[in-house]
């Protein structure tokens, strides 16, 4: 034990070590002091640029290393205080699970961690996520199901030597994906763990970096934005395979709102208050609850604005809904082939709304039996009712998103507008999306649109969903919520009731005085509507 120990502390006490790498310590790391794992560090955060002896020496190295925190000298000698006096203290040794704690601590409570214990236990996280042989507890509970679910990338007939193209992230990318096909559940648990960590930060995601690596340093060097943001607002220029892992991280995180590092960090205290009784994960049902709470006036504007900005991402391709893509399922395979043919011809399967607006279309179509499917898209589209932002056919021609390009046309793309106006700027500027508000102010000024805007807002679509039910016509939802639950909440038509209550013939024998039932908003928006 000591003798590990003191290896790695100094490259050099390891004889065979040594040799292997020498010549990459002087070429990689010739400013770095000997002694304190300070070398070990250097090499492995130039993993890929090492000669094939010694990444095999310090891929052994690492293995040993996070079997015991004493071992790791990096982090033991920066955390040694956290070790001592933290939440770490009473651990047993072994097994990574001091290792494991210190982890925890800097994806949850990171404030808690001095500034040189976060930096040794960021870069040791960055390690591990290389290669699940570096994590003894991962691999040991989620053996069975890596080599049932991830062949292709787990041959155990390797597991435990070095191999190059093994040390990128694969199999713990390979269980992320699947993680619904896990089995055991302490796996699930780790893998859980992993994911989080991908999300909270993209230097722990080695397969996405991996991918990403060359369109990083061509698009994002230079940025001050995090990686995956400047990713996303690059997204139609990156290369394929950085596009389909980036889209396929968006996927995982749509299923667990803690996942969604800025959304959460936005709302955590909001959680506590609409839904504290929601359970995480489950296909994102705390943000499906929170969602449904977005114009509560108790909540923060921070959150608001944040459970906004992942709602226009999410309009944006029904793969990151996942309760629309596991409802909808068959009805989009049976009534939308046309639109996914077309999707896949022009090689645009990510980020394409066009499955989405099918659905919408269609929705009198899907079969009566999945009310689970109805119901979703019944959601979508009040959703659309309510926020312009969130209608992909609108936003795109009446130029909401008109700065947009494509890779392969660097032309706009989110504007069929053909003069280039764009309506919503020019008519409704000061308008503050929500509510249903800018649908109102485009139907204003009707006139004037353009073509193509003119008909995408007033399509007959647009006309049936907001004539059929109350929840589509957010105006009226709104505006009339008092009056609603006064007098019409039993009514199956509520607008029919709200109508009647304007027009003062609610009842042949009623003496209720219409004129002080309705409010103004109320009564202004009946009127536009009636």
């Amino acid at each position: 034990s000591r003798a590990i120990q003191e290896m790695s502390t100094d490259f050099r006490f390891d004889k065979t070590l040594h040799e292997a790498c020498k010549n990459d310590q002087l070429f990689l790391c010739p400013d770095v002091k000997l002694g304190k794992g300070r070398v070990h560090e250097c090499l492995r955060t130039h993993m890929d640029d090492l000669s094939e002896e010694c990444a095999k020496a310090e891929f052994k190295e690492i293995k040993l290393e996070e079997h015991d925190v004493k071992w790791n000298a990096r982090v033991y000698i920066s955390c040694r205080n956290e070790i001592k006096l933290g939440p770490c203290k009473d651990l047993e040794r072994g097994d990574g699970r001091v290792l494991d704690c210190l982890r925890d601590q800097l994806k949850d409570n990171a404030e808690s961690l001095s500034m040189s214990c976060k930096k040794a236990v960021s870069k040791d996280q960055i390690v591990i996520s290389k290669d699940i042989d570096f994590d003894p507890m991962t691999m040991r509970l989620c053996k069975q199901d890596a080599k049932r679910i991830c062949r292709n990338v787990f041959v155990p007939s390797i597991r435990g030597r070095f191999s190059r193209s093994f040390m990128k992230g694969k199999v713990m990318d390979c269980l992320a994906k699947n993680y619904d096909t896990i089995q055991n559940e302490a796996c699930k648990s780790r893998v859980e763990r992993q994911i989080e960590f991908m999300a909270q930060d993209m230097k722990f995601d080695a397969a996405l970096s991996n991918s990403c690596k060359d369109d990083l340093k061509t698009y994002c060097q230079d940025s001050n934005e995090s990686p995956r943001k400047c990713l996303q607002r690059n997204f139609h220029q990156i290369s394929h395979d950085c596009a389909r892992d980036e889209f396929g991280r968006e996927q995982l995180n749509a299923h667990d709102m803690r996942r969604k590092r800025n959304v959460y960090k936005a709302c955590v205290r909001d959680i506590s208050k609409f839904c504290k009784d929601v359970r995480f994960g489950h296909d994102g049902d705390v943000l499906d609850c929170m969602r449904e709470h977005r114009y509560e006036e108790s909540m923060s504007t921070r959150c608001k604005d944040a459970l906004t900005k992942d709602m226009i991402v999410m309009v944006d391709d029904y793969k990151l809904d996942p309760k629309l893509a596991k409802y909808c399922s068959s009805e989009i395979t049976s009534l939308c082939m046309e639109a996914l043919n077309t999707v896949s011809s022009q090689d645009s399967d990510t980020h394409n709304g066009a499955i989405l607006e099918c659905l919408v279309k269609n929705k009198d179509k899907i079969s009566k039996q999945n009310i689970k499917c109805q119901k979703r898209v019944r959601k979508i589209m009040r959703h659309m009712a309510e926020d312009v932002r969130m209608d992909p056919d609108v936003s795109d021609k009446c130029a909401y998103f008109s700065t947009l390009k494509t890779k392969k046309t660097q032309t706009q793309t989110h504007t069929h507008n053909l003069t280039g106006k764009n309506d919503v700027t020019r008519f409704c500027a000061d308008v503050n999306p929500g509510k249903g508000r800018v649908h109102d102010c485009l139907e204003s000024h009707l006139k004037e649109l353009e073509t193509n805007c003119k008909k995408a807002e007033f399509a007959e679509l647009t006309r049936d969903r907001m004539q059929h039910d109350i929840n589509m016509n957010p105006m009226i939802h709104y505006a009339c919520g008092p009056e609603i639950s006064a007098y019409c909440s039993d009514a199956d038509d509520k607008t029919e009731c709200l109508t009647k209550l304007r027009l003062g013939n609610e009842d042949d024998s009623s003496s209720t005085d219409t004129s002080t039932v309705i409010n103004p908003r109320c009564a202004n928006a009946l009127d536009k509507f009636m």
